[in-house]
């Protein structure tokens, strides 16, 4: 007979209250392990598709890609669609842009604007489309290590 069965029969029927709450934690205890194997399995999966690391990359491309604009959006302040030296280090004056673009990977205050500018700038060009911007600020961000 089981150790539940002797205790219930023999000692008191009390017993069974403390015989049911331990099987249960037993049981849900299982249970858990069990689905955390395979939530960790799951998530192994998931990391490793490729479908997935590819959609995850071109969602991040869109969400840097409307960041950019709206930057340009605020910096361009004659509303011609470029941005001339004098509006991007206009831009680059307020500290909360600052932040923001380091929080985005791109540490803006570790250089001048003026070389910024011209980094950012296409070859041949003095002024700064919202395109160049975006692809710009991509290849500048990052650890350069």
């Amino acid at each position: 007979p089981t150790p539940s069965r002797v205790l219930t029969e023999n000692v008191s029927e009390v017993w069974i209250f403390f015989v049911l709450s331990f099987q249960l934690l037993v049981g849900f205890s299982v249970m858990k392990v069990i689905m955390g194997v395979f939530l960790q399995i799951t998530f192994y999966v998931a990391s490793n598709d490729d479908v997935i690391m590819m959609s995850q990359k071109e969602r991040a491309v869109r969400v840097h890609t409307k960041k950019m604009e709206a930057l340009f959006e605020a910096a361009d302040e004659n509303g011609n669609g470029r941005l001339d030296q004098d509006e991007f280090e206009g831009i680059l004056q307020d500290p909360a842009c600052v932040a923001w673009l380091s929080a985005m990977g791109l540490e803006a205050s570790l250089m001048s604007s003026k070389d910024l500018y011209k980094l950012l700038c296409a070859e041949g060009t003095d002024d700064l489309s919202a395109n160049e911007l975006c692809t710009g600020v991509a290849e500048l961000k990052g650890n350069a290590t």
